[in-house]
C-alpha cells in the first residue's frame, strides 16, 4: 500500500450496535470465509454474543446466541437471564487467544463453546465462585482469569490452579518459559507481569511495571523469557489507561503496527520504523478520539477483503471500523458513479430505518402488555403506574491516584446522558481546577466544605445541561484523614430518572503510590523507624498495613516467611518501607508524621482484636542534621540543642552504641533490689519480675516505679 513514512491513515466508518458492553476482551474475528472477508462477534451486557458480517456496507446477523436460552434448556441453572459477557476469544485447530474458527464465551462462571453458524457444541461451568473475565483458548487447553484465580482446564477438566496476590486485569497465552507448553501470561493490579505454567501451576517469570497493567498481546510467538525493549510514553493522565492492545500490520508492509484503545476514547496506532525490530520504539501515525471508553479492538479484513481494518468495540456498544480504503474513491460496479463512503451511509440508514421498525413495534407490543396489566384502564394511567420503579444502567467508575499531579482522579462514564452528579466526602478534599473539557464533563459544579455539626467533610455537585456522559473530577487529600467516599449518578432514562450510589475508600496514607524498589537516590535518606513486636500473624500485618496504605495486595503467598513493600508520597516526595513477619515489622520513614499515622491505626486495629503488641520508635536525627551541616556550613541560626549534638557527633553515637547494655544492666540491678526488698519482709515477688521490667522499658515513670516498688506482692 502506498503510504507516505510514518503516517497511517484510516476512515472512520460505523458497523453495527449492541447493547452495553462494560467488559474488556468480549470482541473476535473469525478466520476469512470464502470471499475473503471475516466476520465478528461480539457479547455484550444482555447476555447475548452477536455473529455479524458486512455485505455491501450492511451489518447483517449471522446468529445472536443467548446463554440463558442454552441453560434454560438444558436444565440448567448455571446462567442467570441477563448477566454479562465477560469474555469472547477465538479457539480451535488454528488457535490460540487470538485465533480459530470456533467462538468461546464467559457469563459468570460458564463457558459456552459455538461454532461459527452459532451452535453451542461445548458447555462447562467452573466449580469457582469467582466470575471469569478473561479467557484464552489453545487447542484443547482453556486458560480462565477470575479475579485472582488463573486456572487452565484440558477438555473441560481442571488441570491447573494458581493464585494471584493481586486482581488480574490481563490474560493472554504465549510460549514463554522456554518449553513447548504454552503458558499464561498474567497482567495483574500490583504492577507486575506474571507467566504461569500449566504443568506446574507456579509463577515462572515475573516482571514489574510502573502500573497497574491493562492489556497484554503478544509479539513474537517463538520468544523465550520476558525483557524490557522499550518504552512508549502515556502522557502522565491516569486518565488514559490502555484498555485494548493488538499487533498487525495495517499497511502490508511487512512490518506489523502497534494498535492501542485507551479509556478515554482514544484509539492511536503507532508504526515501528522500517527495517528495524521490534526492540526499536514505536512511532504515532494515527489517532482518534471516539468519545467513549474503548472495551475491545481486533484487526482482519471485515467490510473488504483487500484492505485490512481496526475494529473497535466502545462502552455503548458501538461497533466502528477504522479502515484503510478510502471512503472518497469509486465504488466498483456502481453505475450511478457513488463513492464508496456513499454507498455505505446508504446502506447505513436503510438498515437504521429497519431497527426503528423493530423497535416500534417491540414498543407497541409492551405497551398492550401494560395495558392487560392494568386491568383495563386508560393507557397513560397503566402506563405510568406499572413503569419500572427502578431502571438499571451500566457505570464505568474508577478511583485512582496520579502521581503526577499528586491527586485522585474521580470518573464516571455511563451509557445514558447524565443529569446530576452527588459527591460527599467524609473527609477533607480540595477540588482542582482543570482546562479539560472532558474534566469538566460540560457539568455546572457547586462545591461546599460540611460543617462538623453536619459530619464535617465536603459536598460536591454536577449538573449537566447537555448529553455528556462522562464526568472526570481532580481531588487532593490530606493525609491522616481516612473515611468514605460515597458517588451518586443519576442519569436521565425516559420517562424517569435512575441513580446509582457507587462508594469508594480513602486510606490514612491516601497520597503514597507503591513502587517495587526505592531509587538509590532516596535510600540514602536518614529514616526514622517503628518497631512492631507482637503475637500477631504475617497475615494480620500485612492486613494492618493495607487499612493504612493503597495499593496493598490483599493477600500474600502462603510460602513466603517475610515481605517488604514500598511507598512514595506524590505530593511531598517521602518515602516509607515496611519489613515484615510473623511477630515483628519495622516501618521506615523520612517523615515522622508519617509513622505517626500508622503507629495510631494499629494500635487502634491491635486493640480491637485484642492483639498485644509493642512499639518501639526511632528517630534518626544525626544523619539529617549533617546533611543540613553540608550544605550550611555556619549554623547560627540552629537551635542550642542541635548544635551541641552535631559538635559531639562522634561522642554521642559512641555512647548510644553502649546505651543498650546500660539499661539492661541497670534493670538487672533494680529487679534484683526488688526481689530482696520482699525476700527481706518474707514475700516472694518473684512471679511479679516480668510485669516490672515491662515498667521499666516500655512505661517508665518514677513514681509508678516507687508505687509498685512498696505495693505487696
Amino acid at each position: 500500500m502506498g503510504f507516505s513514512s510514518g503516517v497511517v491513515p484510516l476512515a472512520l466508518v460505523d458497523l453495527a450496535q449492541v447493547s452495553t458492553v462494560s467488559h474488556k476482551g468480549t470482541l473476535g474475528l473469525l478466520p476469512p470465509g470464502k470471499k475473503g472477508r471475516q466476520k465478528f462477534v461480539v457479547g455484550d451486557d444482555s447476555g447475548t454474543v452477536h455473529c455479524f458480517e458486512m455485505k455491501r456496507g450492511e451489518a447483517q446477523t449471522v446468529f445472536s446466541f443467548r446463554f440463558a436460552d442454552s441453560y434454560e434448556s438444558s436444565g440448567s441453572g448455571s446462567a442467570g437471564t441477563g448477566s454479562m459477557i465477560t469474555a469472547v476469544v477465538m479457539g480451535g485447530t488454528t488457535g490460540g487467544s487470538g485465533g480459530g474458527d470456533r467462538i468461546f464465551a464467559t457469563q459468570g462462571s460458564s463457558i459456552v463453546g459455538l461454532s461459527r453458524k452459532g451452535k453451542d457444541f461445548f458447555k462447562m461451568a467452573s466449580p469457582l465462585s469467582e466470575t471469569i473475565h478473561h479467557m484464552a483458548v489453545q487447542n484443547d487447553r482453556i486458560w480462565t482469569g477470575c479475579d485472582y484465580i488463573c486456572s487452565a482446564y484440558d477438555d473441560g477438566k481442571d488441570s491447573a490452579f494458581y493464585m494471584c496476590h493481586d486482581r488480574i486485569s490481563s490474560l493472554v497465552a504465549a510460549s514463554v518459559s522456554g518449553t513447548d507448553s504454552v503458558d499464561a501470561v498474567l497482567g495483574c493490579q500490583d504492577q507486575c507481569i506474571r507467566v504461569v505454567k500449566a504443568s506446574q501451576p507456579e509463577v515462572v517469570l515475573q516482571a514489574s511495571t510502573d502500573a497497574p497493567v491493562g492489556a497484554l498481546c503478544t509479539f513474537s510467538k517463538s520468544g523465550m523469557g520476558m525483557d524490557q525493549t522499550w518504552e512508549l510514553p502515556g502522557g502522565g493522565d491516569v486518565g488514559r489507561g490502555v484498555t485494548a492492545l493488538k499487533r498487525y500490520d495495517l499497511t502490508q508492509d511487512g512490518i506489523a503496527e502497534l494498535i492501542v484503545g485507551r479509556e478515554d476514547g482514544t484509539v492511536t496506532v503507532y508504526r515501528f520504523p522500517e527495517s528495524s525490530s521490534v526492540g526499536s520504539c514505536p512511532q504515532e501515525a494515527f489517532s482518534i478520539d471516539l468519545g467513549e471508553s474503548i472495551r475491545s479492538l481486533e484487526c482482519g479484513k471485515v467490510s473488504n477483503d483487500q484492505y485490512p481494518e481496526v475494529v473497535v468495540c466502545t462502552f455503548r456498544g458501538r461497533v466502528c471500523s477504522l479502515t484503510t480504503q478510502a471512503l472518497d474513491q469509486g465504488e466498483a460496479g456502481d453505475a450511478s458513479g457513488r463513492t464508496v463512503g456513499d454507498v455505505n451511509d446508504e446502506n447505513r440508514v436503510k438498515q437504521l430505518k429497519k431497527e426503528v421498525a423493530d423497535l416500534e413495534k417491540r414498543v407497541a407490543t409492551e405497551k398492550k402488555r401494560l395495558e392487560a396489566a392494568g386491568g383495563g384502564r386508560d393507557g397513560n394511567e397503566s402506563s405510568a403506574a406499572y413503569t419500572p420503579a427502578t431502571q438499571h444502567f451500566q457505570a464505568i467508575t474508577s478511583c485512582t491516584l496520579d502521581p503526577e499531579q499528586g491527586a485522585y482522579v474521580i470518573s464516571v462514564e455511563t451509557p445514558v446522558p447524565l443529569d446530576l452528579v452527588l459527591l460527599h466526602a467524609a473527609i477533607h478534599m480540595d477540588f482542582l481546577e482543570s482546562d479539560d473539557e472532558d474534566d469538566r464533563g460540560q457539568a455546572t459544579s457547586c462545591v461546599t466544605s460540611l460543617s462538623p455539626e453536619n459530619g464535617g467533610g465536603v459536598c460536591a455537585t454536577y449538573r449537566f445541561e447537555s448529553g455528556a456522559t462522562r464526568l472526570r473530577l481532580r481531588a487532593r487529600t490530606t493525609e491522616g484523614d481516612y473515611g468514605d467516599v460515597r458517588m451518586t449518578v443519576v442519569a436521565k432514562i425516559p420517562p424517569k430518572k435512575s441513580a446509582q450510589v457507587i462508594h469508594f475508600s480513602m486510606k490514612p496514607l491516601s497520597l503514597h503510590h507503591r513502587v517495587h524498589a526505592m531509587p538509590r537516590n532516596l535510600q540514602a535518606r536518614p529514616m526514622n523507624a517503628l518497631v512492631l513486636r507482637g503475637n500477631f500473624t504475617m497475615q494480620v500485618i500485612h492486613d494492618w498495613l493495607a487499612m493504612c496504605l493503597p495499593d496493598v495486595p490483599p493477600r500474600i503467598s502462603a510460602e513466603a516467611e517475610d515481605a517488604t513493600l514500598n511507598f512514595e508520597n506524590v505530593f511531598t516526595g517521602g518515602i516509607l518501607t515496611a519489613s515484615y513477619r510473623r511477630g515483628a515489622a519495622v516501618v521506615s520513614s523520612d517523615s515522622a508524621s508519617t509513622l505517626a499515622i500508622v503507629k495510631e491505626l494499629i494500635s487502634k486495629e491491635a486493640t480491637s482484636r485484642r492483639v498485644h503488641i509493642t512499639d518501639t520508635f526511632q528517630v534518626e536525627v544525626m544523619g539529617a542534621l549533617k546533611e543540613i551541616s553540608m550544605q550550611e556550613p555556619e549554623t547560627p541560626w540552629m537551635f542550642e540543642e542541635y548544635r551541641y549534638t552535631l559538635d559531639n557527633a562522634e561522642r554521642i553515637q559512641k555512647e548510644f552504641k553502649g546505651r543498650p547494655r546500660a539499661l539492661e544492666y541497670i534493670s538487672g540491678i533494680i529487679t534484683d533490689l526488688y526481689v530482696d526488698w520482699h525476700k527481706f519482709k518474707g514475700d516472694d515477688a518473684r512471679h511479679r519480675i516480668p510485669e516490672l521490667e515491662h515498667l521499666l522499658v516500655s512505661q517508665y515513670d518514677y513514681k509508678a516505679l516507687v508505687v509498685f516498688f512498696l505495693k505487696h506482692p
